[in-house]
């Protein structure tokens, strides 16, 4: 069966008929395990099903833009954090980068792994505000790590318009 999330169909709870799960455990613990079981069809032919405006990069692009922006997050992350422990930033400052760090790492288990465009969108703009969250909080200490992070709120500023229009596209009405 699918859920409906907020007007999101999502196929998190589909449970083949073949897979067997001891008494109880699936009403229990089904929705945490569903993403473990086999799929209708894969992650690459879910997302080229989808609805894309046609200026959606290719996936050969978007990999290489983030092959380049992740060493500018790691570095200019990293800097931050050193210098927090350092008591050169307040740690408050680095509330942003780490609530970044953890919406874009779950940006792709939410998209491919659930298939949720909804939560996706949420993340998705979870990663693009805290961006600007970044720049601001940095601004007054690194001026260098806040101008550093211009490249990447381009590109995510892209990619939130990018998944809102698919996401809108799946949604009922």
């Amino acid at each position: 069966h699918c859920v409906d999330i907020a007007g999101v169909t999502s196929s998190i709870l589909v449970v083949p008929t073949n897979t067997k799960t001891p008494k109880g455990l699936n009403k229990t613990f089904g929705v945490f395990f569903a993403f473990l079981r086999e799929r209708p069809m894969s992650w690459f032919e879910w997302y080229n099903s989808l609805i894309k405006p046609s200026w959606t990069p290719e996936p050969a692009t978007s990999g290489l833009v983030w092959l380049s922006l992740y060493p500018i997050i790691f570095i200019t992350f990293a800097f931050v954090f050193v210098q927090a422990v350092r008591k050169k930033v307040p740690w408050k400052a680095t509330i942003p980068f780490a609530i970044n760090l953890a919406a874009n790492f779950a940006f792709t288990p939410i998209q491919f792994g659930l298939r949720s465009l909804f939560f996706a969108a949420v993340d998705i703009l979870i990663v693009w505000g805290t961006i600007i969250w970044i720049m601001v909080a940095i601004w007054k200490y690194y001026r260098w790590v806040a101008i550093a992070q211009i490249p990447y709120l381009v590109w995510v500023s892209i990619a939130t318009v990018l998944q809102l229009s698919i996401s809108w596209s799946k949604w009922p009405g």
